[in-house]
């Protein structure tokens, strides 16, 4: 999971705070968690039936953690890579903070995000649980304008240092996205489009305010039916463009090359090029949900988050199975109740019940799970058919991440904290972990089609390929020798070097959802299968995952959907809830818009 974009709101905005989120517009997780009891108290009752959970994980692992105080017996599965065994890297799935040793392999402070890597208070579900367990996050994190940030465009170079005020030539775009973000879109004669400030203030109130939850509700469901098949691009267009179908923000027109300038570099503070094939709704819920607002840093690594579940878990009478892949799932046919998982090593386990916590593609490349099964009835299929085709058919992002242990040449202030760029160096990050000597560069974050650009480099190559890049951009600068700061802190690049390729990792197979236009119903279907619980079509088997949920690379989305088939298992099982008003059965699982439908 990955934080894709570094700012869509990089201007002062009112500090984000726990909400709901616009597709489920009357819930929040963390109320009917504080509601069940708190950290320590069962969201449920059951009696000792035996979950199998595929997936260690931010979903996977939540789901454990909370059934196992429920009284089940949960047995947690994590596949590992080689390359994660050799790492020492702890639980956590796309929550993967690899650790920098020295030589001789003692952990230093420095860590590589590989996943997910900045995460702001909207997050309800997250930092319920990061407070819970006293995991510390703060607002360091060296976003483009915040520090002295180089941008690069078609040749020229300028410093941003107030991301108050846009760098030159990016006027027009910032001044109409930032108009955009606080003022909607106002349709003469008509009805206007929200705010997405407007969405963040309503959010707040929605899951106890009937109005307005019905006023969310109403306001979102105008943008689901003018742009549900729009991509970002056509969607911007329609804004922006010189055929604009409405008052365009802050009245100027955007340009052709005003087009290329958003996709290269948005507002200076990174390109949406790659996304502009994305649905525009998929995007434009990153800012109803304030998902881009006061995003934070987790010094500590966010593998912290899956460490603390695993070991509460395992506390309590759970079992957590580390580097043990599961390859099939199914529905025991000679046990009814029952689902099987076979391992990699071909032994094979029964369930009560089985969560699957992994990315869609995975659930399909790698485990089978949506293979169609036309000659059983579809409640004795692995997933129901139409489950299956929305696994299949859920555009999954390709993303690239290479992290670079060096000594900490920014403490010398005439080098720049960030550089962003129009060419192979889409941005870079300076990342301090409190070593006085050392720091980590991320010297390349990609996603969509320029990290396919790179697939075919390996990461040594792809290093010196973008440190002559930085050469380029440098030139007759007053940091020109930037490039040559990037050496290996330890004079070993192998030991100080990290990099991931998600697309092309074992068990992962892309890093994150983002829905292409006319997805929507694909993502609500897989969302809500922990709906079908206790139902004539409820097969036994539930899906979750970030891959699964309306929030990208974003961790909430993982949390909340292991949430959700959590308490899928719980009404599937016959067991009680603590809680019987508000958890997700009754307030998240049926579908909320017409064309879900």
């Amino acid at each position: 999971m990955a934080t894709f974009i570094p700012n869509l709101r990089p201007f002062p905005a009112q500090v984000a705070q726990p909400q709901a989120f616009v597709d489920t517009p009357n819930f929040v997780c963390s109320d009917w968690l504080n509601q069940s009891g708190g950290i320590n108290a069962p969201i449920g009752k059951l009696s000792g039936q035996t979950v199998g959970i595929v997936g260690g994980g931010a979903a996977g692992c939540v789901a454990a953690f909370e059934l196992q105080k429920c009284g089940a017996k949960v047995t947690l599965f994590d596949a590992e890579t080689a390359e994660e065994v050799a790492d020492k890297r702890p639980p956590g799935g796309r929550l993967y903070s690899s650790r920098f040793r020295d030589s001789n392999g003692v952990a230093t402070v420095d860590i590589a995000e590989m996943g997910a890597m900045r995460f702001p208070p909207s997050e309800e579900a997250l930092f319920y649980y990061l407070n819970a367990f006293n995991i510390q996050t703060t607002a360091n994190f060296p976003d483009p304008g915040k520090q002295p940030t180089w941008v690069y465009y078609k040749g020229q170079g300028q410093m941003w240092s107030n991301p108050a005020v846009p760098p030159n030539g990016f006027e027009r775009v910032w001044n109409g996205w930032v108009a955009l973000v606080n003022n909607g879109i106002t349709v003469p004669n008509g009805v206007s489009f929200w705010s997405s400030v407007s969405f963040n203030t309503q959010l707040q109130l929605s899951p106890t305010n009937g109005t307005a939850l019905a006023n969310v509700t109403n306001a979102w469901q105008y943008y689901l039916n003018e742009f549900g098949s729009d991509s970002f691009y056509t969607g911007l267009s329609k804004i922006f463009g010189p055929q604009h179908k409405w008052q365009v923000p802050a009245g100027a027109v955007w340009t052709a090359e005003d087009f290329t300038r958003f996709g290269t570099l948005g507002i200076g503070s990174g390109g949406f090029g790659p996304l502009y094939g994305i649905g525009f709704n998929y995007i434009y819920r990153l800012l109803t949900n304030a998902l881009e607002t006061d995003q934070r840093f987790v010094p500590g690594g966010i593998s912290q988050l899956c460490q603390a579940f695993v070991s509460r878990f395992t506390s309590t009478g759970g079992s957590y199975v580390p580097n043990t892949r599961v390859t099939h799932v199914k529905v025991a046919e000679q046990q009814p109740g029952t689902v099987t998982l076979t391992l990699g090593n071909g032994s094979k386990q029964t369930f009560n019940r089985v969560i699957v916590a992994a990315t869609t593609r995975a659930m399909e490349m790698g485990l089978s799970l949506s293979d169609a099964q036309p000659q059983l009835p579809p409640n004795q299929q692995t997933t129901y058919p139409n489950v299956g085709e929305a696994i299949n058919r859920i555009h999954v992002t390709s993303s690239t991440k290479l992290f670079l242990r060096t000594k900490k040449f920014w403490n010398n202030t005439r080098f720049p904290r960030n550089i962003l760029s129009d060419t192979k160096l889409p941005q870079l990050y300076t990342l301090d972990y409190g070593d006085p000597q050392s720091g980590v560069v991320l010297v390349t974050y990609t996603w969509e089609d320029d990290s396919t650009k790179t697939q075919a480099l390996s990461p040594a190559e792809l290093l010196e390929t973008l440190k002559n890049e930085i050469r380029t951009i440098t030139a007759g600068t007053a940091f020109s020798d930037y490039a040559d700061q990037l050496v290996p802190y330890s004079g070993n690049l192998e030991r100080d070097m990290r990099s991931v390729v998600w697309q092309s990792t074992k068990d992962y197979f892309g890093a994150f959802t983002l829905a292409q236009p006319g997805q929507d119903p694909y993502v609500d279907t897989v969302y809500r299968d922990f709906g079908k619980a206790g139902s004539a079509i409820d097969n036994l088997v539930y899906v979750a995952g970030d891959c699964t949920s309306w929030t990208g690379g974003w961790a909430d989305g993982a949390l909340q959907s292991g949430l959700n088939c959590a308490a899928g298992v719980i009404k599937s099982l016959g067991g009680t809830f603590t809680v019987s008003n508000n958890n997700p059965i009754t307030a998240v699982a049926p579908p909320r818009y017409a064309y879900y439908t």
